[in-house]
């Protein structure tokens, strides 16, 4: 199984790790209800993102979900990516902005 650290980089608060029925993990980064942009090729700005779910399982394929809240049904953005091909990277802007990175390994 891939270790968060393998997936994701960088400067983040890591709010709760919660295991699954079918053995995949889910960890929860706090974004505190604060703008994220996300940065795929081309800047995606949201004016609000409470959390971002990283979803590891037994394979190399790991899911990244952008949430309103703190609950999977209030997604507004989903993205499966391969950890052989792509990792996910945080920094915060001078401002205290967030950013989100998905890059080529």
């Amino acid at each position: 199984m891939l270790d968060i650290g393998d997936v994701v980089k960088g400067s983040y608060k890591l709010r709760s790790i919660a295991n699954r029925d079918n053995g995949d993990r889910d960890y929860s980064i706090d974004n505190f209800a604060m703008p994220l942009t996300l940065e795929l090729g081309r800047e995606l700005n949201f004016k609000k993102v409470s959390s971002i779910l990283v979803r590891l399982g037994n394979t190399s394929m790991f899911s990244l979900h952008l949430l309103l809240d703190r609950d999977l049904h209030s997604q507004i953005m989903h993205l499966d990516l391969d950890a052989k091909d792509t990792y996910l990277e945080f920094y915060k802007s001078g401002s205290g902005k967030m950013y989100l990175k998905i890059l080529d390994r």
